[in-house]
């Protein structure tokens, strides 16, 4: 079902973000339409039987040290706290240690969070670079 990949706050950005982007004319209604629809269904409560949870620990995404909340857009902080609930949540987020991803196959990143250390890997060119993102420093080995 839909609501479990989208959140009332993304929907609602996205709604936000194509009214202010687009022409007002007729083929804006169409749109409006579907993402109406898909707000609807994808903001119904969702039952979580079998998993209880503290709902303020899975709700409550504090700010990192040194954020500045008063200088930050409110919408983009719903999004990203709607990222952070639909990731698991902020205790699961601070428990992950390895977070990796690829660039469609061009190359693949491996982050360490515990001790900040990337590993790139580029196949095309068969190289493959360590950094420290804290100091920078690193190697690249071929």
């Amino acid at each position: 079902m839909i609501a479990g990949y989208l959140s009332c706050p993304t929907i609602f950005y996205c709604l936000h973000f194509y009214l202010n982007s687009t022409q007002k004319d007729m083929r804006t209604i169409p749109v409006l339409l579907l993402i109406a629809i898909i707000s609807f269904y994808a903001c119904q409560p969702t039952s979580d039987k079998g998993h209880h949870h503290n709902l303020y620990e899975s709700v409550f995404n504090p700010p990192a040290e040194g954020f500045n909340l008063e200088a930050s857009d409110s919408i983009a902080i719903a999004l990203a706290d709607s990222v952070m609930q639909a990731s698991g949540g902020r205790k699961a987020w601070d428990d992950t240690h390895y977070v990796s991803w690829n660039f469609f196959g061009f190359r693949t990143l491996l982050w360490d969070k515990y001790t900040n250390w990337v590993r790139l890997d580029f196949p095309s060119d068969s190289l493959v670079a360590l950094v420290q993102i804290d100091s920078l420093d690193g190697k690249v080995m071929k």
